[in-house]
């Protein structure tokens, strides 16, 4: 049997293949699955602190974006982008401004 490694100079990847075409050099490596796992368990990791930061904003519509990062264990631009993510879809929105308002469950 004939092994090969290539290198892409460009990306600084090593790639292991079998054969020639890119289905088999996928197939072999198995780069593919890896990252599909990883982006998988990430994803589900961002949805579940999603769904933590609405918790808290049920029980508590004026908390306070400092309180959520100590309440959820996540960092303050995870937070926004929870919010943000919270507010695009639909299931939240401010009302009376930044400082003293409160979040409003839709």
């Amino acid at each position: 049997m004939l092994y090969a490694t290539l290198k892409n100079k460009n990306w600084g990847k090593e790639i292991s293949f079998w054969g020639i075409t890119n289905s088999e050099v996928s197939h072999v490596s198995g780069e593919g699955a890896k990252k599909g796992a990883k982006k998988g368990a990430k994803s589900k990791e961002i949805e579940q602190r999603v769904e933590a930061v609405y918790r808290e904003i049920c029980k508590n519509p004026s908390v306070k974006n400092v309180e959520l990062e100590a309440l959820v264990g996540a960092t303050k631009r995870q937070i926004e982008s929870d919010l943000k993510t919270l507010q695009d879809t639909g299931r939240i929105h401010r009302e009376d401004g930044n400082r003293k308002g409160r979040w409003i469950i839709d």
